[in-house]
């Protein structure tokens, strides 16, 4: 089964730990970007990150190595690979205009340590099927 939005929002809402979720952004009448950003935080999170609001990621980082700045580069690379499957290229544009100006982190430096976080999760694919998301999903946060 090809994946969709409706399939996106339904993973996120079965998969993605209520703890760590923006519950906002997994409302039918929330934005249809949001499930698939959920879902590649998800992802990208430690099992520990996943019992904390925003999967322990602070929304101002001052952290050491501006990880969480990083970690949003990286989840946004996923959701808009996942946004592309569903055939939504539109929501690409609009998950950047509403995610606190993180295209101004998009410079070769993010760039590339997001790529590192991916290589480091084994995320550099994503499947292409609902089914094989729901796979993925099941492996990493069961």
């Amino acid at each position: 089964m090809k994946i969709t939005i409706d399939a996106l929002r339904q993973l996120a809402l079965r998969w993605c730990p209520r703890p760590a979720r923006w519950e906002n952004l997994l409302r039918a009448k929330g934005p249809d970007w949001g499930p698939a950003h959920e879902i590649a935080h998800a992802l990208l999170s430690q099992p520990q990150a996943r019992l904390l609001p925003n999967y322990g990621l602070c929304s101002q980082c001052f952290c050491p190595g501006e990880c969480c700045s990083i970690a949003e580069v990286a989840a946004m690379a996923l959701s808009t690979t996942l946004h592309r499957r569903a055939g939504r290229k539109d929501l690409v544009a609009a998950e950047a205009e509403a995610t606190d100006n993180y295209d101004l982190l998009m410079g070769p430096w993010y760039i590339q340590q997001a790529n590192r976080l991916l290589i480091q999760h084994k995320l550099q694919r994503l499947p292409r099927t609902a089914a094989g998301l729901e796979q993925l999903l099941s492996r990493r946060l069961a």
